[in-house]
């Protein structure tokens, strides 16, 4: 296997990795604030300004799944884990000596019987 093969899988490994951690950024760009646990906020608020003003891509939905959601400790939580899962498998690789015996497998040299 050549080395640049090796790389190519290692850069393809780790690119979905950032793809994954793109995606998680991208789940968590809800606004939750005005939503409330039950009720929603007295506060006179404008959720659609509030949400321009920083920056958020979207609104949550629903105020009693917004305060209950834990998706995105999950979506981080494997997508870190995968990132470093992939990770580690470089260790492993790196540690692989890329020096080959001088003699080739055909010569009497590399023969067992021929060092007694």
């Amino acid at each position: 296997m050549s080395l640049a093969y090796l790389l190519a899988g290692y850069g393809a490994m780790f690119a979905r990795d950032a793809d994954g951690l793109r995606g998680v950024l991208a789940g968590a760009d809800a606004l939750p604030l005005g939503v409330g646990a039950i009720a929603g906020t007295s506060l006179p608020i404008d959720r659609e300004i509030t949400r321009k003003l920083l920056r958020f891509e979207r609104l949550t939905e629903n105020g009693l799944d917004t305060v209950g959601d834990r998706d995105f400790a999950l979506d981080f939580a494997y997508a870190a884990a995968r990132a470093l899962l992939h990770a580690s498998r470089v260790a492993p690789t790196s540690s692989i000596s890329p020096a080959r015996s001088s003699a080739s497998p055909g010569s009497r040299a590399a023969s067992p019987a021929a060092r007694r």
